[in-house]
């Protein structure tokens, strides 16, 4: 028997040395002497990190954890090099595959050219669209990218968010910094919002002049307030002064337009910097004052029932649309007292859509009751009387063109309108909503024209000059200031100056005359009031112009400087405002939990990425 086994592992030995010599293979034997396996191949495209635990791929830098085994680095093979036919346990033949598919597809290396390229594209993307910086995770985002580019190897969400966010942000904000320094005179907007996780924010916009003569509107931080536990004047204006010393703007402002609110007006106090309130949001809050008178009440009610039969019923909201019998039928409005003029649209769609509205009313169970003839007549009137404050709404809106010049040629143009409109309406409600509209007007808008900015723009406008104002004392006043303003800057320009008067001509005819000219005081109020002059007698530009094309061209640098200085103030508050909707599709209930610094970066990118400085 112990022959037997001896002859047996004698042909066992015999067998392994003739398969060795087949494949011309070494094995080496450890220290105890047992036969140590193979090495994977695996590890020609991993490197281990020091203690062992961790390895990192050749070809992408990944790190991932290892404790011996590959079935961490097999499986990053697969998904993120494309190898297929890779699994665990595969046979020498598939390890050559996974070379010859390394050697032919080679991922681009970091820092080259393209993949900083596409690396930027994406995050410009994350902030311009509000995307979740998970995107870069989603199984069929990166099967596009890999379908479009298979050498590009995505990297994680928190390159984007932490590395390459911060990056494209410090880049455009220096920018920006840089351009700021060279402005003489900027205009800012403020307002402040609270975010779905109850976080207290303040929005704050820049607009300037450039050298182009292009009105300029760049946001400069979305900053939660330095103290969240209040909205105290005193805690704004210290968020506001960071923000103001941050950008290093201090002697520059010319003004920071914002709403009615007290307390944000009072920390414009607090800082000594001239406030205009946001024109926009005057105008709304005449309109809301009118709508709440009682005579309208009625009215109101009922449309507001009718809008809201219609949004709660699919079925009614179908007749409706298909008793309209076009190719893009129109719905209902419904009012939202936050939002500006929603009651004129309201009322101006349910008279648009009447006829439509009372067939399916008739005809469904449990509807409210049509409007009447007498009702449609007075909701006409009404439409007829808020429509001048829509229009001002939208033209005064803006951001492209030059708005707080329209400031006091718009109230003189609803002065009149309501003037007229006074003797035209019937019904009882419209004649008690002139009535309120003529009594508030004066109350509320009467101290622009008496508010030195926007006076002095609209003088300045070639389109308006004096005649924009309502009331003429007002225009001479803005004239005097405007006088008294060009001749302080033109005695600055002449004491910056150090120029010597000119040699007299060698052989002057008059020497005495030459003399006397050389040593003839210059009078800086004169020329200030020649060069108003000239400019007053010139006959107005059409409407249509817009004014900073008009002083683009104009010799006098004198009158560039207090163009740059007084229409680069927004007549509202509105690009704060623009602010809110954007940070509410940022900061969703499934992404309420953004920190405030990646807030302020995303939204700092989406609304700077296209702007032109120059």
């Amino acid at each position: 028997m112990d022959r037997f086994l001896k002859v047996a592992a004698n042909e066992k030995d015999f067998d392994r040395t003739d398969d060795k010599e087949k494949e011309n293979v070494e094995e080496p034997q450890n220290h105890v002497g047992k036969r140590r396996s193979k090495a994977s191949l695996v590890w020609n495209h991993f490197k281990k990190c020091a203690g062992g635990q961790e390895a990192v791929c050749n070809h992408c830098s990944a790190k991932l954890k290892t404790k011996g085994n590959t079935t961490n680095l097999f499986h990053h093979l697969k998904n993120s090099h494309k190898f297929c036919e890779l699994k665990k346990g595969c046979d020498s033949n598939s390890n050559s595959n996974l070379e010859n598919f390394v050697k032919n597809v080679k991922m681009y290396e970091n820092g080259s050219a393209r993949k900083n390229a596409i690396d930027n594209a994406i995050v410009r993307m994350i902030a311009i669209d509000l995307q979740p910086f998970s995107l870069v995770e989603d199984r069929d985002f990166r099967d596009l990218i890999n379908l479009l580019d298979e050498r590009y190897k995505i990297p994680n969400k928190k390159f984007f968010r932490y590395e390459l966010l911060d990056k494209n942000y410090n880049n455009m904000k220096e920018r920006l910094k840089l351009v700021l320094q060279n402005v003489a005179h900027v205009s800012l907007t403020a307002d402040c919002w609270t975010s779905k996780s109850l976080d207290g924010y303040l929005t704050v916009t820049c607009h300037f002049i450039n050298t182009s003569f292009d009105l300029v509107s760049a946001v400069l931080t979305t900053r939660k307030l330095l103290t969240s536990t209040n909205h105290t004047a005193k805690n704004l204006a210290e968020t506001l002064l960071a923000v103001i010393q941050e950008w290093d703007i201090n002697n520059k402002i010319v003004c920071i337009v914002t709403d009615n609110d007290a307390t944000i007006k009072k920390s414009c106090e607090l800082l000594q910097i001239k406030n205009l309130p946001c024109f926009s949001h005057t105008l709304n809050l005449v309109v809301q004052e009118v709508l709440k008178l009682p005579s309208l009440n009625d009215i109101l009610v009922k449309c507001k029932r009718i809008v809201s039969f219609f949004k709660s019923s699919t079925v009614a909201n179908a007749k409706l649309k298909e008793a309209q019998n076009v190719d893009k039928p129109l719905g209902v409005l419904q009012e939202v007292p936050t939002r500006w003029n929603s009651a004129f649209l309201m009322m101006e769609r349910i008279r648009i859509l009447n006829a439509f509205i009372g067939k399916v009313l008739l005809d469904s169970p449990k509807a409210p009751l049509p409007l009447s003839s007498d009702e449609i007549e007075s909701i006409s009137e009404l439409i007829g009387i808020l429509k001048p404050f829509n229009d001002a709404t939208l033209q005064v809106s803006g951001n492209k063109t030059v708005t707080v010049s329209l400031i006091i040629p718009v109230i003189a143009e609803l002065h009149q309108k309501m003037y007229h409109l006074g003797s035209k309406v019937k019904s009882e409600c419209a004649k008690e909503a002139i009535k309120q509209i003529s009594k508030r007007l004066p109350e509320r808008f009467a101290a622009y024209e008496k508010r030195t900015i926007p006076k002095i723009a609209t003088l300045i406008d070639p389109r308006f000059k004096k005649d924009g104002f309502l009331q003429s004392f007002n225009a001479d006043e803005a004239a005097k200031a405007l006088e008294q303003e060009l001749s302080e800057k033109l005695s600055s320009i002449s004491s910056n100056t150090h120029s010597t008067p000119p040699d007299l001509p060698k052989r002057a005819r008059f020497e005495f005359l030459q003399s006397k000219i050389a040593s003839k005081p210059s009078s800086n109020r004169a020329d200030a009031i020649i060069l108003l002059r000239q400019y007053l007698l010139k006959a107005n530009a059409d409407e249509d112009l817009n004014p900073l094309h008009f002083w683009k061209n104009t010799d006098e640098e004198i009158w560039k400087v207090m163009i740059k200085k007084h229409m680069c103030v927004p007549a509202t508050s509105c690009e704060s405002e623009r602010m809110f909707s954007k940070a509410g599709q940022l900061i969703s209930d499934r992404r309420c939990s953004l920190k405030p610094a990646v807030v302020d970066k995303l939204l700092f990118i989406n609304r700077n990425m296209d702007l032109k400085f120059n």
